[in-house]
């Protein structure tokens, strides 16, 4: 049926050149109605350049078209401009108000109200409702946004974007990340509201690292690579090696480095670890050793690493930190680092990084006493051990004077890492690690994994990624209802193992 309309989206040769540096060379995709498009390629490949022109946010260079069911749209466009032709958008942060209600969140600023017109409460409501179970969303329109779940609030950014395009035949939805922050089952409820759009005839440009996702929910794929596409495919015919050979321009045998590490002396030991979700845990992780930890949310898992950080308050019974005593409850943070804890945070915008500090300055930041001598600065040797840094962990582009907000997510990632990762650490806790990074940052971050546990470090690595933990943990600890549900080894390392415990409810 919709073989027969007009495509969704068609953007043809988009370009875009920053101080003569080009991100997007000749640039064309185009997007079928009625069908979901994934759009592949490295954090810095020119996706997010690719977004912020079709958003207004950036204008083209010279000679970019793009037509929406046919019909040019004329740059530079904006956002209003490209919504009444058809066009929204759902970005990774939802650009939702959690402190408005649902149907505010849906009618800003379309209310239709004015001078002496009331807004007609009692009708929007009833076409919110309307809207919602159409995606199958059965939501109190009055209800806070702040008390929805993750996949909730992604559901709800896709019914506000087709209210945006609402009455037009064939509307486009780009898609930028959505799924980063969501567990495997909000995943596959804004899946269902995707396919829900899809088949009334919307066009869906979905953007995600996740491989396993695009194999899933999307009919075809284009791959972007140094900001030319470089290929484009239909995803029946693919599977994950052939998406990367896509992205990279490479086969690869595997991203999961080998490791054939004997675990050490304990590292670090925790007795009762208690607070936040967590109800009494305990650990422990031997030089060397990869410890995996997951759960559902709220099962306490992702509260353990803020824990043992002290960012979270927390107590113990007994803990031990590279032989000595860890004062779990008083220990400040900087004093965890210097006895060699350390912590990658998995929201690396919030908790990571200070994304408007250059490069050098976030990744020297936890070691500026090295470059002090009399209480003045030494920039040469900062720049210097900074420069070493930038290289040792392929952050791109290797400037030291670079904002850290203009990289990409996956080498902002690497940064974090970096700058985590010079204090030589005995013990690293890293919280989602590969969230929203490509596959080729994803191999450098396992190989990092590997060569941390080679060097007799131990790590702990917290996340919801069952492969990733099946592939380099040499045990994995399953947490429910904030205690220990179970842990694997040896045959049991594997993703459905894992994924069933978690699932468990005993």
């Amino acid at each position: 049926m919709h073989s027969q309309r007009q495509p969704a989206l068609l953007v043809r040769n988009i370009s875009k050149t920053f101080n003569g540096n080009t991100v997007l060379s000749g640039c064309s995709i185009e997007v079928k109605s009625g069908e979901i498009h994934g759009l592949l390629g490295q954090n810095g490949s020119g996706k997010s350049t690719l977004v912020k022109i079709l958003s207004g946010y950036q204008p083209p260079d010279a000679g970019a078209e793009l037509l929406l069911s046919g019909v040019p749209v004329h740059f530079p466009v904006s956002s209003a401009s490209v919504r009444d032709s058809g066009l929204a958008f759902v970005h990774q942060d939802l650009a939702l108000v959690d402190e408005l209600s649902v149907l505010d969140n849906l009618f800003v600023g379309r209310y239709g109200a004015g001078l002496g017109r009331p807004v007609p409460t009692r009708r929007l409501a009833a076409q919110a409702r309307s809207a919602l179970a159409q995606f199958g969303m059965q939501i109190d329109p009055g209800r806070a946004v702040s008390t929805l779940s993750s996949g909730d609030k992604a559901c709800l950014a896709i019914v506000r974007a087709f209210l945006d395009v609402d009455g037009h035949e064939s509307p486009a939805l780009v898609l930028d990340e959505p799924t980063a922050r969501l567990d495997r089952a909000e995943v596959e409820r804004l899946f269902t509201a995707m396919r829900a759009a899809a088949a009334r005839g919307a066009g869906i440009l979905f953007i995600s690292h996740r491989l396993d996702e695009i194999l899933t929910i999307t009919d075809r794929v284009t791959a972007l690579r140094g900001g030319v596409v470089t290929g484009e495919a239909n995803t029946a015919n693919c599977d994950e090696d052939s998406l990367i050979e896509l992205i990279l321009g490479e086969r690869l045998s595997s991203i999961y480095p080998p490791s054939s590490v004997v675990p050490g002396a304990p590292a670090l030991t925790v007795a009762g670890l208690t607070g936040d979700t967590v109800l009494g845990l305990d650990l422990e992780i031997r030089a060397g050793e990869v410890v995996g930890l997951t759960g559902l949310p709220d099962s306490g898992a992702d509260a353990v690493p803020y824990l043992l950080m002290g960012s979270r308050r927390a107590t113990a019974s007994a803990a031990e930190l590279d032989g000595a005593t860890f004062d779990v409850a008083r220990m400040p943070i900087s004093q965890r680092i210097r006895s060699g804890l350390a912590l990658v945070p998995g929201d690396r915008a919030e908790q990571g990084a200070a994304l408007g500090l250059t490069v050098s300055e976030n990744v020297s930041l936890l070691r500026l006493r090295e470059f002090v001598r009399f209480t003045f600065l030494n920039p040469r040797k900062q720049r210097t051990e900074v420069g070493r840094l930038l290289a040792d962990f392929d952050v791109r582009p290797q400037r030291p004077n670079a904002v850290m907000g203009v990289l990409s997510g996956g080498n902002q990632q690497k940064a974090v890492m970096a700058k985590t990762l010079a204090t030589a650490p005995k013990v690293v806790i890293l919280h989602e690690p590969t969230q929203g990074v490509d596959v080729g940052a994803r191999r450098l971050i396992f190989q990092i994994v590997a060569d941390l546990s080679a060097q007799g470090t131990a790590v702990l690595l917290v996340s919801v990624e069952h492969e990733d933990l099946a592939r380099l943990s040499h045990r994995v600890i399953v947490m429910r209802n904030g205690v220990v549900g179970a842990e694997l080894s040896g045959d049991d390392l594997v993703k459905e193992r894992i994924a069933e415990e978690c699932l468990r409810t005993g």
